[in-house]
């Protein structure tokens, strides 16, 4: 009887992992026109940042351009977030300390306002020190009470590597934004 349990989990856990459904190929999208002004784009831009969890760092209308501060990847028990966009950036996620950083650059058109979206991803790297003896630390230290601690690294030993533009994020952030852009074009935000 547990035998046929087992097997039946396992099933189902390879359906799940597999997939039985089609996948569709994704296809990028660098760039999309929206049909409003400059200024209305980036609002509704910014509107859909903010809903993403990301704060703004940098919102500079003439420019036309915003930046989002470094938000850190979701967890998996973290399923309210929409930042990890696929199974590979939530799987990377859950292993890495990885952050994002999202920036959108806006540019006024006859049509409208054209929009290019980058979110740069970045892995926390900690560097090895050199331990002069085995009784010296190597700049670790854990401080806390009860149930909550915290390791304090060094800064010297942190640095946060570059993995390029997360491109499904990427496009992600692009449609969410057309779609409050169609809405808001026709007077519904």
């Amino acid at each position: 009887m547990t035998n046929n349990f087992y097997k039946s989990l396992a099933c189902v856990l390879g359906l799940f992992i597999g997939g039985c459904a089609n996948h569709a190929e994704f296809t990028a999208v660098d760039n999309i026109t929206v049909p409003l002004g400059k200024e209305l784009a980036m609002k509704a831009a910014e509107k859909q940042l903010k809903a993403a969890d990301f704060a703004i760092e940098k919102y500079d209308i003439e420019d036309g351009y915003i930046r989002t501060r470094p938000l850190s990847g979701a967890q998996i028990f973290e399923f309210w977030r929409d930042d990890n966009v696929g199974a590979y950036n939530t799987f990377e996620a859950n292993l890495h300390t990885i952050r994002r950083v999202v920036e959108l650059r806006f540019a006024q058109l006859n049509s409208g306002t054209a929009i290019n979206c980058v979110a740069k991803t970045y892995r926390l790297r900690i560097k090895k020190s050199e331990l002069a003896s085995n009784s010296q630390s190597s700049g670790f230290s854990i401080k806390g009470r009860d149930f909550a601690q915290k390791l304090n690294i060094p800064a010297k030993q942190k640095s946060w590597t570059e993995l390029g533009n997360d491109q499904r994020l990427s496009t992600c952030i692009l449609e969410k934004i057309e779609q409050k852009s169609k809405l808001n074009a026709k007077g519904a935000l």
